[in-house]
Parts: C-alpha cells; structure tokens; sequence
C-alpha cells in the first residue's frame, strides 16, 4: 500500500512542479478557441493551477478507495502493488500527461 500510495502522491508532485513553472513563466494564456481553431480570449495563467488541484483529488480518491478495498480484504499490510492499482496509477498518468498537454498548448497559442 505505501508503494502505491507514494508511486500516486509523485505524479502528483510531479505534475504540480511542471504547472508552477508553467505559471510563472506566462501570466496571460489562452483560454477559449474558437471552431476555426484560433484563439479568442485570454485568461490568467493561474487557471493553469486547475489540472494540478483535479489530478490531486482523482489521486486522493483512488487512495481512499484502495485502502477500504483492502481493509476489506485484510491485506492492508501487503508490500505488493495489485493489478487494480496499477491500472489506477496508468490512469492517473495518462490524465496528467493529457491535461500536461492541453495547458501547454493554451500557452504555446
């Protein structure tokens, strides 16, 4: 359980360092695109800030979730990272490298 939770607590971290850098780099971003595919409207760069704090709370559950699914089935002391966790830990990923992408391009356009 403490592998799983620290292997989630660091793409966490990782990804609100990479949104901290992102935010003190560009004050001003993109925020909406219109259907042509060009932006129309700017926003502050600290809604960059909003991906982190979603990707935390998808974390926190599926730690929550995981530590009542083994309380009861008795193996809270386990060492092991079991299947189900490590399709949670892909998915958290795989958001944060698809909201990583999204922010970038809010302020590379």
């Amino acid at each position: 359980m403490k592998k799983f939770i620290s292997i989630v607590r660091s793409i966490e971290g990782i990804l609100l360092i990479i949104c901290s850098g992102l935010v003190v780099r560009d004050n001003t971003i993109a925020s909406h695109f219109n259907s042509s595919g060009k932006f129309d409207a700017y926003g502050s760069g600290i809604e960059i800030i909003i991906a982190p704090i979603v990707v935390i709370w998808i974390g926190e559950v599926m730690i929550a979730i995981d530590k009542a699914s083994r309380k009861k089935a008795g193996t809270v002391d386990s060492p092991f990272i079991y299947v189900n966790e490590w399709q949670q830990i892909v998915a958290l990923t795989v958001i944060s490298v698809v909201l990583l992408i999204l922010m970038i391009l809010k302020i590379v356009f």
